[in-house]
C-alpha cells in the first residue's frame, strides 16, 4: 500500500474515533455540569477540531508504519515512538483547542483517551491487514 493510501486509511480511522471520543467527553462534561443534553450547545468551530488531530496523527502513522518488514525490536521501538508522537500531537492540539486544562487529572484522562483510540485503531488496522494477507494467500494458492 502506498503512502497516500496509508495516510487516508489512518486519517479516516483516527478522525472517526477522535470525533467519537470528542462527543463522549462533551456529553460527559454537559452532564457533569448538570445541564440537559437537549439544551447543550456545540459551536460550529468545535466540530472541526478532531479533523486536524486526525490528519496530523494520520500523517505520522503513515510515516511510521510503511509496510517494510521489521525485526521485533525495531517494531517495538517504532510503536513506542509512534505512541509518544501521537500523544504529543493530541495533547498539543487538545490544549490549543481547550479540550483540557493543565492538571494531572485532565492530562491523565487525555492520555487514557488517547490510549483507547490508539488500541482501537491499531486493532482495526491489524485485523484489516490480516484479512488482506489471507486474501492474498488464497489468491496465491489458487494460482498454484
Amino acid at each position: 500500500m502506498g503512502f497516500f493510501n496509508r495516510f487516508i486509511k489512518f486519517t479516516s480511522i483516527i478522525t472517526t474515533f477522535t470525533l467519537i471520543c470528542f462527543c463522549i467527553w462533551n456529553t460527559a462534561h454537559v452532564m457533569l455540569d448538570g445541564k440537559v443534553l437537549n439544551q447543550a450547545v456545540i459551536y460550529m468551530l468545535e466540530i472541526w477540531q478532531p479533523l486536524p488531530v486526525g490528519i496530523l496523527t494520520g500523517l505520522v502513522s503513515a510515516v511510521f508504519f510503511h509496510g517494510r518488514e521489521m525485526s521485533r525490536k525495531e517494531f517495538v521501538i517504532r510503536v513506542i515512538s509512534h505512541y509518544v508522537c501521537v500523544n504529543a500531537i493530541v495533547l498539543t492540539c487538545g490544549y490549543m483547542f481547550g479540550w483540557y486544562v493543565l492538571s494531572v487529572l485532565q492530562v491523565t484522562l487525555m492520555l487514557i483517551t488517547t490510549l483507547i483510540v490508539y488500541i482501537v485503531v491499531y486493532t482495526l488496522t491489524y485485523l484489516n491487514d490480516q484479512k488482506t494477507a489471507k486474501r492474498i494467500n488464497q489468491k496465491l494458492e489458487e494460482m498454484n
